[in-house]
Formats: structure tokens, C-alpha cells, sequence
């Protein structure tokens, strides 16, 4: 019934080819111009820190007292009085659902390891520079709304990042230390020889020199059970204060070696309620076979490309196997790292694009979304896309539709502000799910085929759950 319903609908819609080169090019590009203007927040950050921490001048006898900041851990990291709490500024915070989290637009915050003393002159004079970076995050964040959270770690183990919100460890328990976060240590280092001095005779004269390469386990791995006794001696340069040493290549190689660098996708500690993300290998993800291992060298090597193969794919309960055509087609991120491919399943070789010009038409379609039709045709759920900009995210369905349906009133979809395809679509299909639901569902006796309910999902982001109940 729902294909004869599409098929008195016809005049209202057309059916138009995908195609695929021309859709992962353009996702490519939009993408590059997203991480571009993320790339010049970075340039802009870093440059800026540069010429702070050139011309900051060093004060052997700075206090704490004289260093203003929001220090993140303040009221997590002792009960009752704290010493913390007095010298942090208290902060106004109000909750962002972009952030999911508790945050101040106005300052930094600052997080320092456990395991330093936040008194130290080092310390002390790295907040005093880094404080003026304030400006630079809220610039940044001014002329790229998109941007979430920013962050500028030191070597010296200070994070200060933005916008300002109270730190949250697991069970009050903070072992985190920028510099051995995937991201610092990243852009820290690059591969080089390396030379250490290891002092294996248990007197100063009494030097090893070793030259390595790639890891200095290699060179431990080469050492007797006699000598770890002397490794304590360098064990501090094995763990943290390394980076120092491995960053100065590229401080020495001037600005040819300061690229933009970007890690893999991972879970970071400001982005906690948030589901760990998925880092899978294209090949893990689907059954292996020597077409998909080409697309895959291809990708890794940067390259354009279209494949259409036959393939096995899993079911989602990994029980099945079924051999399907697919169509492939990947392009290069340029000035990134990424890599962007597309499948396409034959039954998306082609789509739906509504035609609904006539005004009075796409009034009688919106009316299904009412509120007031679901008691006898079925709940109506929107799926959450950006149909105009002027439409916000909402914490529920039910408000979100609320608000498409009020912004419909004041606005037309052929607004500026509108995607007008996008909304042609889910008015299209909103009104055939509704003489689905009242032609069909409603005639049904549902206890006869021993249903409890009824639903059916559009590709225009349309639910309808029959009965409302």
C-alpha cells in the first residue's frame, strides 16, 4: 500500500541518480574547509604563544598570590578547607548542550598534575605568560562558532584550555598529565637518532655512549641486570622530560617543520558523557578480499577512485553472510591526513526529491504533523537534521518538533535560511505516512495479527509510531 500511496504522489516528486564521485567530493571539500579554519585557530594559537614566550621576561620571585587564574581542580581536590579554592577565581557557569557540560565563556581554566607543586617559579611564570592566551581562545572561538574545546599544553605539565569548566576525574582521582596525552605528544616529537649517555661503570669518568634509533628501549634491551642499577639516573629523561629533547629538531628546522599534525579520533578527558568513538580499520569493518585491499592502499596513498564489486557483507548479528554489489568511491582530505570514502547499496543508486511548490499543498501535509493528529493516525518523530539554521537541537522529539512546527509558521521553507530540499522531502513524506496511517493502520485490527504497535521511517526523516499509545 505505501508504493501505491508514493505512486499517486508522483507528480510531487522525481527520482534523480546519485552519484557518488561527485557526493564524497563535495563532503571531501566541505570537510577540508571545516579542518581549515580549524588549522588557522591552531596557526594562530601557536604563533601567538611563540611571541608571548619570547618576550615574557622571567621573575625569579613571583608568588602565588600574584598569579590570577580558574584553577579547574579547585573544589575536587581536597575536602573542606582549601588552600586551592582561596587562590582560584570564582566563575559563573551555565550549561551548553554543544559541550554537554557546565562552561564560562569569558575565562580559561587551568589543570596541573597531581604530582606538581603549583607554587614552583616555573609554574608560576607559565601561568603568568599563558594567561594572555585568553584573548586568542576567544577570538578563535568568535570567528569559528564550530570550534569546541581548545586547549594549549606546556611542557612544563600546564594545561590551560577553553571555554572554562570545572575538571571531573573518575572517582576523584586526577592521573591526567597533558604530556602524555596522544595529541601533545604527537606534535612534540618527530623520529631522529637519538644519543644517550648511560653511566654503566658506576663512576662519572665510566661513560657509555650508545647511538639508537626509533626507541629507546632498544638501547635498555642491550643493558645487564648491573646496569638498571645507573638507569634510575636518566629514568626521568624515558618518561616525560624527553619531549624536550626529541622537540628541538623541529624548534631548530624553523617553520618548514611546523606542520599542522592530525591524530587519530579518540575519547579526550574534557569529553566525558560522551560514548568512547569508534577507531576501526576499513578492513575490520568488512569481509577482507583483494578489492577492498586495493581501495584501502589507494586511500592510504591519497588517491581518487570508483569500484563497483561484488562483495560479502555480515549481518548485523554476524550470523549471515550474503554477497551484494556495492559501489565504492574515495577521495583525499587535502592537507589532511583523512581520507574520505562512500558504499552505496543498489537501492541508493537513486533518491526521492520533492517537488512541493504549491503553497496550500505544503500546508495540508504540515497540518499531519500536528500534535492534535496523533491520538488517530500515530506519533510523529522528526529526524534530528539542521533544516534551518534558526532551528536548534532540542533535548527531546517532542520539543524539537514543536519548534519546526512554529518556525514553519513564521518562516518558508524556501527561505534563505532553509534547506529547502530537506524540508520539501519531510513534508512529502509526512503527508503520505498520514494516509498510510489513516487508510491503512486504521482499519487494521492489530490484536488479529498479534501486533502491539505499528511504524514506519522515511529516508525525509519522518516517523509514525501507530497506535499513539
Amino acid at each position: 500500500m505505501l508504493f501505491q500511496i508514493y505512486g499517486e504522489k508522483r507528480r510531487q516528486f522525481s527520482l534523480v541518480r546519485n552519484k557518488p564521485r561527485e557526493i564524497v567530493e563535495k563532503v571531501a571539500t566541505d570537510i577540508e574547509r571545516l579542518l581549515a579554519k580549524k588549522r588557522k585557530a591552531l596557526e594562530k594559537l601557536a604563533s601567538e604563544a611563540e611571541r608571548l614566550q619570547k618576550d615574557h621576561r622571567w621573575q625569579d620571585g613571583i608568588k602565588e598570590e600574584n598569579i590570577e587564574y580558574y584553577n579547574s581542580k579547585a573544589e575536587m581536590d581536597y575536602d573542606g578547607e582549601d588552600i586551592d579554592s582561596q587562590m582560584s577565581l570564582k566563575l559563573e557557569f551555565m550549561y551548553d548542550p554543544n559541550f554537554k557540560n557546565h562552561v564560562n565563556y569569558s575565562h580559561t581554566a587551568v589543570q596541573i598534575p597531581t604530582d606538581i607543586y603549583k607554587g614552583a617559579p616555573v609554574i608560576l611564570n607559565e601561568l603568568n605568560w599563558t594567561q594572555a592566551l585568553e584573548r586568542v581562545f576567544i577570538e578563535n572561538s568568535r570567528d569559528d562558532p564550530s570550534l569546541l574545546w581548545q586547549a594549549f599544553g606546556s611542557a612544563t605539565g600546564v594545561t590551560r584550555y577553553y571555554p572554562a569548566a570545572p575538571w571531573k576525574a573518575p572517582d576523584k582521582i586526577d592521573l591526567y598529565d597533558v604530556r602524555r596525552r596522544p595529541w601533545y605528544i604527537q606534535g612534540a616529537s618527530s623520529p631522529k637518532d637519538m644519543v644517550i649517555l648511560v653511566d654503566v661503570s658506576g663512576s662519572v669518568s665510566g661513560l657509555t655512549l650508545k647511538l639508537i634509533k626509533a626507541s629507546v628501549t632498544e638501547m635498555l634491551d642491550t643493558l645487564s641486570d648491573d646496569d638498571y642499577v645507573n638507569v634510575a639516573r636518566v629514568s626521568q629523561l624515558l618518561l616525560i622530560e624527553y619531549l624536550d629533547v626529541l622537540g628541538r629538531p623541529m624548534v631548530l628546522a624553523g617553520r618548514s617543520a611546523k606542520q599542522v599534525q592530525w591524530t587519530n579520533v579518540y575519547q579526550d578527558a574534557l569529553e566525558e558523557d560522551l560514548p568512547e568513538p569508534v577507531t576501526l580499520d576499513f578492513l575490520d569493518a568488512e569481509v577482507e578480499d583483494s578489492s577492498k585491499q586495493e581501495i584501502r592502499r589507494q586511500m592510504i596513498d591519497g588517491r581518487s577512485g570508483e569500484m563497483t564489486i561484488k562483495t560479502l557483507i555480515k549481518s548485523i548479528d554476524e550470523r549471515y553472510i550474503d554477497e551484494v554489489t556495492r559501489m565504492y568511491s574515495w577521495t583525499p582530505i587535502n592537507d589532511t591526513d583523512y581520507s574520505l570514502g562512500l558504499v552505496l547499496p543498489p537501492y541508493s543508486e537513486y533518491y526521492i526529491q520533492a517537488d512541493l511548490s504549491d503553497v496550500m499543498l505544503q500546508l495540508q501535509y504540515l497540518q499531519s504533523l500536528l500534535p492534535n493528529s496523533f491520538e488517530s493516525a500515530g506519533h510523529v518523530f522528526l529526524a534530528p537534521r539542521e533544516y534551518c539554521k534558526r532551528l536548534q537541537m532540542a533535548e527531546n522529539n517532542t520539543q524539537f518538533l514543536a519548534d519546526f512546527l512554529s518556525l514553519m509558521v513564521e518562516i518558508s521553507p524556501e527561505s534563505e535560511d532553509c534547506d529547502q530540499g530537506l524540508i520539501h522531502n519531510l513534508i512529502l513524506d509526512s503527508g503520505i505516512l498520514w494516509n498510510l496511517a489513516t487508510r491503512v493502520w486504521q482499519n487494521k485490527d492489530l490484536n488479529t495479527y498479534g501486533f502491539l504497535a505499528l511504524f514506519a521511517s522515511t529516508n525525509g526523516g519522518v516517523t509514525r509510531v501507530y497506535p499513539n499509545t
